[in-house]
């Protein structure tokens, strides 16, 4: 392949100029991945076919047994590997409700940040998360939210559910996705209310 075959697209895709053809999709990105140093594996990209996530020439690839050639252009789903590095562990006291092989149920305390963000480089419950599991996090979609299926906000306390292995967070997410799981909120309010019961059904600030 070409010093640089990368090109940054968005958040969510980069862009593989092919410079070398008559290979199988699924076979040439998980070479270029393992050139590049990434750990996506060859079954996340077949899963990722499958899910017709991946365009080659600006149509989704169908089977992982597809083609490509010279100056073909695959856009594949995962941010550029720069927003991978550098998510320093940092120690913390988190609160395990649950923990086995594939997850962790955490109950993050109100004032922290989830995932690194801009002005939250080093203080979040990814930082935690990195520390306690020596740096053992699934991270399929090569961002800074390794292990994260959802997320609360920052003023908001209660239970998050971590994967810890890429079959789990891939299961998760989709069952997230699909409303699988159910969530309860619950807030405190104050102040004269006329009732002992209300249900809200619009927005509120």
């Amino acid at each position: 392949m070409t010093e640089n075959p990368l090109q940054k697209n968005n958040s969510e895709t980069l862009t593989i100029i092919v410079d070398f053809g008559n290979i199988r999709i699924d076979k040439f990105l998980s070479n270029y991945f393992i050139n590049q140093k990434d750990l996506i594996s060859r079954n996340l990209i077949q899963q990722m076919i499958s899910e017709e996530k991946i365009l080659l020439n600006g149509k989704p690839v169908k089977k992982p047994s597809i083609k490509v050639f010279p100056n073909d252009q695959i856009d594949f789903p995962v941010p550029v590997s720069e927003r991978t590095t550098n998510i320093k562990p940092v120690k913390m006291d988190l609160e395990i409700i649950y923990e086995d092989n594939d997850l962790l149920v955490i109950n993050k305390p109100y004032n922290l940040v989830v995932h690194p963000a801009e002005g939250h480089h080093n203080d979040t419950l990814v930082n935690g998360l990195l520390y306690y599991l020596n740096g053992n996090l699934p991270n399929p979609e090569n961002n800074f939210r390794p292990g994260i299926v959802h997320r609360l906000d920052k003023d908001t306390s209660g239970l998050m559910i971590v994967a810890k292995s890429t079959n789990a967070f891939l299961k998760l997410q989709k069952m997230i996705k699909n409303r699988e799981v159910n969530r309860i909120y619950f807030a405190l309010v104050h102040g004269n209310l006329k009732n002992s019961e209300a249900r809200i059904e619009t927005p509120f600030g």
